[in-house]
């Protein structure tokens, strides 16, 4: 499944939608099935830089370990902390990382484009799902590694290998000696 933007025509102007896109092959070829609206799409490119200590990431839990990754970006996109996990944009934007939602003023269900994915209710659950128990670290990390991409959370090459060290900490401190 894929996130789809589609552009509408509005008395206001061209708006922007965000949709749950599943995709099956056929005999007469692929076909495309809307599975959920995600909300209208709003676009968030004004990024500010963090300082080093601010953007090092340290953990010894995995959920913890995304999460901090999740908050970082958000404060890159200028958001600010207002209660225990609740992000807000000066632009009326609202993002709850307990309840795993992401609002505009009007509290209506919305996607932000940022990097290469969404950021949206659907993204930020399929991030912290816990369906790691019959699968191998590597492909547990794989399938992290797409989710963070889908939610456009950035993420350095030494993160992910710290998110692999995290699911199989045995194997990591052989490699490591």
């Amino acid at each position: 499944m894929y996130i789809r933007i589609k552009k509408r025509n509005t008395s206001s102007g061209v708006k922007k939608f965000a949709y749950l896109v599943r995709s099956r092959y056929y005999k007469k070829g692929p076909r495309q099935k809307v599975v959920k609206y995600l909300g209208k799409a709003y676009n968030l490119k004004k990024k500010i830089t963090l300082g080093k200590n601010s953007s090092k990431i340290i953990s010894n839990n995995l959920e913890d370990f995304l999460l901090k990754l999740v908050i970082r970006e958000l404060k890159k996109l200028k958001f600010q902390e207002k209660e225990n996990l609740i992000f807000c944009h000066h632009e009326g934007f609202k993002i709850d990382l307990i309840k795993k939602e992401v609002k505009n003023e009007f509290n209506q269900d919305i996607a932000l484009s940022l990097n290469y994915g969404f950021l949206c209710a659907y993204t930020l659950k399929k991030l912290f799902e816990k369906s790691f128990v019959i699968k191998k670290p590597v492909k547990i990390a794989e399938d992290i590694g797409k989710n963070l991409i889908s939610a456009g959370v950035s993420i350095k090459s030494k993160e992910f290998i710290a998110i692999y060290d995290l699911l199989e900490p045995k194997a990591a401190k052989s490699n490591h000696e």
